[in-house]
């Protein structure tokens, strides 16, 4: 027993992940989050559902979110107020979600690429 703990206090730390590798650490854990943003006369505030359990990457959940939310907004409300029927709402709701997964997952691309970064800079493992 005691050969067991020397041995495991002499095993050397495990290498620094790669930076690959942290990006898909990142992306992996940012796929399980779950946000939803909402406008009001106070202003635009995303609020995390289902967390990672890290709020970094939670952050990076909202940032994109937020980045693309004013491009949606309007588009969203004009679809909202219009008198179409149901399936033509639907329709366009389905457009609209499909505009703004096509805005945010770029801008999630390059936030996890900052994250990573500054990780790796904290590790003093350089960018």
């Amino acid at each position: 027993m005691i050969l067991l703990f020397a041995a495991l206090q002499a095993a050397p730390p495990p290498p620094p992940a790669l930076p690959e590798e942290d990006i898909v650490v990142i992306a992996r854990k940012l796929d399980r989050w779950r946000g939803r943003i909402t406008t009001s006369p106070l202003g635009t505030r995303c609020v995390t559902k289902l967390s990672t359990g890290d709020r970094e990457i939670d952050k990076v959940g909202c940032t994109a979110m937020e980045r693309c939310w004013p491009t949606i907004l309007p588009r969203m409300k004009a679809a909202q107020a219009t008198g179409a029927d149901k399936a033509e709402r639907r329709a366009a709701q389905e457009a609209i979600n499909a505009d703004f997964g096509a805005c945010a997952r770029p801008q999630r691309v390059k936030l996890i690429e900052e994250l990573r970064a500054r990780r790796a800079a904290a590790r003093g493992a350089g960018a």
